[in-house]
C-alpha cells in the first residue's frame, strides 16, 4: 500500500515536468545534426533525440526512449537498438500496442551474414496504457530496441513526413 501510495504523490510531479527536456545542451555554437543530410530520420542515440531532416537542416526534434539495453544491438532478445543505416518501411497502425509504428529494416544482409539476430524493430508512439505520462514516457530507456516518442501526436506527425517527403532512411547513430 505504501508503493501505491508513493506512485499516486509523484504523479502531479510527474505531469508537471513533462515538457522538460531530456539530455538537453543548448548552444549557439551547436551545429545542426542534419547538416549534410537530405531526406533522412536521424537518431542520436547517446543523447536520446530524433531529427527529422531535410537539405541539411533540421525540420523538427523529438525526445526519445531507445532500449532499455542500451544501443548496439547484435542479438534479439538483447533489448538494445541498432545502430547504422536501415530502409524505413511505410507508416503502419500497430494496433492497441504502439498507435502507429515505422518499421526499420534490420540486421541487413550484411548484418545477417555477420550472424545478427532479431526483427521488429521500428519508431514509434509510447505503450497505449502508459500514454497519460506524456513526455515522461522518454525519461528512461524502456524499449526492447525501438525508437519510442512520448505522444501519439508526436509518431503522427513523423509519420505523416516520412509519407509527405518519401523518407525511406533512418540513421541510427551514437
Amino acid at each position: 500500500m505504501k508503493t501505491y501510495t508513493s506512485f499516486l504523490l509523484l504523479i502531479p510531479v510527474a505531469l508537471s515536468l513533462t515538457g522538460c527536456p531530456k539530455n538537453s545542451t543548448v548552444s549557439s555554437e551547436s551545429a545542426d545534426p542534419c547538416s549534410g543530410r537530405q531526406k533522412i530520420v536521424l537518431v542520436k542515440l547517446k543523447s536520446e533525440k530524433l531529427y527529422l531532416c531535410k537539405n541539411g537542416s533540421t525540420v523538427n526534434e523529438y525526445d526519445v526512449a531507445i532500449g532499455k539495453g542500451g544501443y548496439g544491438k547484435t542479438l534479439a532478445g538483447d533489448n538494445k537498438t541498432p545502430i547504422g543505416t536501415y530502409n524505413l518501411f511505410k507508416p503502419r497502425e500497430s494496433g492497441q500496442q504502439f498507435h502507429t509504428f515505422i518499421p526499420v529494416d534490420y540486421p541487413t544482409p550484411e548484418q545477417t551474414a555477420r550472424g545478427y539476430t532479431g526483427k521488429y524493430i521500428g519508431i514509434h508512439g509510447p505503450h497505449q496504457s502508459w500514454k497519460w505520462l506524456g513526455g515522461a514516457t522518454t525519461w528512461s530507456n524502456w524499449t526492447q530496441g525501438c525508437v519510442a516518442v512520448s505522444s501519439n501526436q508526436k509518431i503522427d506527425e513523423i509519420a505523416a513526413w516520412v509519407k509527405s517527403e518519401k523518407v525511406n532512411t533512418v540513421d541510427l547513430e551514437i
